[in-house]
């Protein structure tokens, strides 16, 4: 009796061909894959479309800022009224501060008569007291 088997250990080999074939073609199919992402972007969806038109009138708007606080120009010119950089204005403001007028202290009024002023809500109200003879 003898005992075969269905492989003779000496004429198995590996399969070699099948295995480049597999990896080749899995090389290619990352490939596309990669190809088809890279050359196919998505379109922008209305969030990303707004961003980007928020973010554009944000730059105009800091633009026309600049503009109007660093330079000089007529607000109107019939009545004579200009506007001037904010950083000059600040300086004619301390000159006009540092006149002889602000240095003395000031007193100080009360905004409103006290017995206008409310009571907070919760706080009992003191009643008159009667005395006993």
């Amino acid at each position: 009796m003898t005992c075969s088997s269905s492989h003779p250990s000496s004429s198995y080999s590996f399969p070699w061909s099948r295995l480049w074939t597999a990896l080749g073609m899995f090389v290619l199919f990352l490939a596309a894959v990669i190809v088809l992402v890279l050359w196919n972007p998505r379109p922008l969806d209305e969030d990303a479309e707004r961003a980007i038109l928020r973010t554009k009138n944000l730059k105009e708007l800091q633009e026309a800022n600049d503009k109007r606080l660093n330079n000089y120009g007529w607000v109107d010119q019939a009545k004579g009224i200009v506007f001037i950089p904010i950083a000059r204005a600040m300086e004619l403001e301390m000159v006009s501060l540092n006149d002889s007028k602000w240095k003395k202290p000031h007193a100080t009024y009360p905004i409103a008569p006290i017995d206008l002023v409310p009571k907070p809500a919760g706080m009992p109200v003191p009643a008159p007291t009667e005395k006993k003879n």
